[in-house]
């Protein structure tokens, strides 16, 4: 009988299954890292954004219970306030790193209900909006999002004259 010659280097390399799970999880590994980075931000981002909603709540709710809320330029830095910070003092740490004292307004005083209506008065609103640019987009920049831009509102009745 003949010797047996050595098989082929490429029909040795397709045999050996030594390495493959390290292969898999070379080729696995990015994918599942850059689904964990976008939960992350998906989920820093979303809590921001409740952050400032309840600010904003907050702050019409405040203006909406003042006296002269629409008006005073005071009670609306107190409302600018309590949006940034949580409450009427600009010290601490903002609510959320990623919002300015520019993204707050404060629209004029609307009054929606005609006079005559609800026992001959006229019902006043306030609204406090906040228009915030999250430009911290991490993972979200590989998708083409370069800022996210939100638009958040709320609008109270004026309880006070």
């Amino acid at each position: 009988m003949a010797p047996r010659l050595p098989l082929p280097l490429l029909d040795r390399f397709r045999r050996d299954d030594r390495g493959a799970a390290m292969l898999e999880a070379v080729v696995a590994l990015p994918v599942v890292a850059a689904l964990g980075f976008g939960v992350l931000e998906f989920g820093n981002v979303l809590y921001g954004y409740h952050l400032i909603q309840t600010g904003v709540r907050d702050a019409a709710r405040y203006l909406a219970r003042s006296d002269d809320g629409c008006t005073d330029a005071t009670k609306q830095d107190y409302a600018r306030n309590i949006v940034l910070y949580g409450k009427i003092t600009a010290t601490g740490n903002k609510r959320v790193s990623w919002l300015n004292s520019a993204d707050v307004t404060f629209p004029a005083c609307a009054t929606p209900v005609a006079a005559g209506t609800l026992r001959g008065g006229t019902v006043r609103t306030l609204t406090v909006q906040a228009a915030p640019t999250y430009t911290n987009v991490g993972f979200f920049s590989f998708l083409g999002l370069g800022t996210l831009t939100f638009n958040i509102s709320h609008t109270e009745r004026a309880i006070g004259e």
